[in-house]
């Protein structure tokens, strides 16, 4: 189906189909291939309003994204903590696992009422239907995909949802390689900023910045995207919303952003006790190293669960022997496991391997 509920022929759909997978492996910078695909993708599938994010795969945090979505100006603070609250309807997490893609009004019956992302924020909006998509690959989320329907609109059809299906894979191999890339022209960590360590920045109630120092203003202002003038960056809105719907007293868990100066910083949130205002939030920057870099950089190149545990093993300075007993499996079998490793990182030996992810940029 098209715009306006039009019929798309399946040559048509087709021939959108391939001029995305073209899309994917263009060398067009990360906002130009997004903005792109969805215009050839409204020409097949009619929507609304559409989202598009870039996750952190290690924890699925987002930490950029491009939107054209007037209904849901300013509530994303609401949705990011509806979004780590108690399991919602189509969640990102759950799509990530299985099939990787979730039409609203199709998974409740009907009745999206049942979900709360709905009824308390979509609906009110004046959503109608939404289509997600997620882009994982090896249990990995890179990214994720939301189109809009307004409530005068119809629902998604299966068919809209088979238009994405077979592109989920080029789309999450087209984040990680933006990743690797990244990784690959980040300079060394050694300015001023870096060899001064953690910055602060607190946060109130409602997540808007009250308080920082001269070292985070600096960090902060060279974040992605900010969706609204005066808002803090997402992937800051992003961590403050799961340390709030969590409701633990753990810090959140700490989230690598490729910045606006081409570094890569470490973005982590905290909760506080003391003479501060109740519900606080504390936000901590940092110029990151190439060793809180290294586990990035290992799924980043496309490492199997058990070559990033090899990895880190090597990283850990242990022989193949002690390796193997970890690992609970042969001396040769650590030794097949090492040289997809090596050459997937493109190094000869555990000593190329270690400088690599330990002791130079990642690149």
């Amino acid at each position: 189906m098209g715009e306006n509920g039009q019929v798309t022929s399946n040559w048509a759909i087709t021939r959108c189909r391939d001029r995305l997978t073209r899309l994917a492996g263009t060398r067009l910078d990360s906002a130009s291939f997004r903005q792109e695909t969805v215009r050839e993708l409204k020409q097949v599938i009619g929507f609304d309003g559409w989202c598009w994010s870039s996750t952190d795969p290690l924890t699925g945090v987002p930490t950029t994204g491009l939107a054209v979505n007037p209904a849901m100006k300013g509530a994303q603070r609401q949705l990011f903590e509806l979004e780590y609250g108690a399991g919602d309807v189509n969640d990102y997490r759950g799509l990530a696992r299985t099939k990787g893609l979730g039409r609203l009004f199709a998974a409740t019956g009907g009745n999206p009422g049942q979900c709360r992302r709905w009824s308390e924020l979509l609906g009110p909006s004046g959503v109608g239907d939404e289509l997600r998509a997620t882009f994982a690959e090896r249990g990995k989320c890179w990214g994720h995909l939301v189109l809009y329907r307004g409530s005068d609109s119809r629902p998604f059809t299966g068919a809209d949802a088979a238009v994405l299906g077979p592109l989920l894979r080029d789309w999450a191999a087209r984040h990680r390689h933006e990743v690797q890339a990244a990784l690959a022209s980040s300079p060394p960590a050694s300015s001023p900023e870096a060899e001064a360590g953690q910055a602060v920045v607190l946060l109130d109630a409602s997540h808007k910045p009250v308080a920082h120092s001269e070292l985070a203003a600096r960090l902060l202002a060279t974040l992605p995207h900010r969706p609204e003038r005066g808002d803090p960056p997402l992937v800051v809105t992003a961590l403050a919303a799961w340390l709030t719907a969590c409701g633990q007293r753990a810090a959140s868990p700490p989230v690598p952003v490729f910045d606006t100066t081409g570094r890569w910083q470490i973005v982590q949130a905290h909760r506080l006790d003391g003479a501060v205002a109740p519900d606080t939030i504390a936000i901590t920057l940092a110029v990151a190293t190439p060793a809180q870099l290294a586990p990035l950089a290992m799924a980043a190149a496309g490492l199997t669960p058990r070559e990033q545990e090899i990895t880190a093993l090597v990283l850990a300075g242990l022989p193949t022997t002690e390796i193997a007993a970890a690992a609970h499996i042969a001396p040769c079998t650590v030794q097949d496991h090492l040289r997809g490793v090596f050459r997937k990182l493109a190094v000869a030996d555990r000593h190329q391997l270690t400088a690599r992810l330990l002791h130079r940029p990642i690149g």
